[in-house]
């Protein structure tokens, strides 16, 4: 979900998302698409609340990774969950581990 304001946190998360597709993109598809499916996923969200319990995030990967790849799915883009975790990884350390100071 796009948002209508131009804040820090909006800021954030488009540069999070510029650097997650530069990492995973080689040969695979556009900025466009990976912000498509980055925003169909619940990673944004973590911006706005980044604490997960340990025990849970296992689980919030594999929900992230399978909300990527069937977006991309959607796009007829074929995505792995190697690639699917390449993206939530990089967004996850842009978008909140360098903000957070890694807390």
């Amino acid at each position: 979900m796009a948002s209508n304001t131009y804040d820090f946190t909006e800021h954030l998360h488009r540069y999070a998302v510029w650097t997650a597709a530069r990492a995973a993109q080689r040969g695979f598809t556009t900025t466009k698409n990976i912000k498509v499916a980055i925003e169909a996923s619940n990673l944004k969200e973590l911006i706005h609340k980044p604490e997960i319990a340990v025990g849970d995030f296992d689980g919030y990967h594999r929900a992230c990774a399978k909300a990527l790849i069937k977006a991309f799915k959607k796009m007829k883009v074929d995505a792995s969950y190697g690639r699917a975790a390449k993206i939530i990884a990089i967004y996850i350390k842009t978008a909140v581990i360098l903000p957070n100071k890694g807390k």
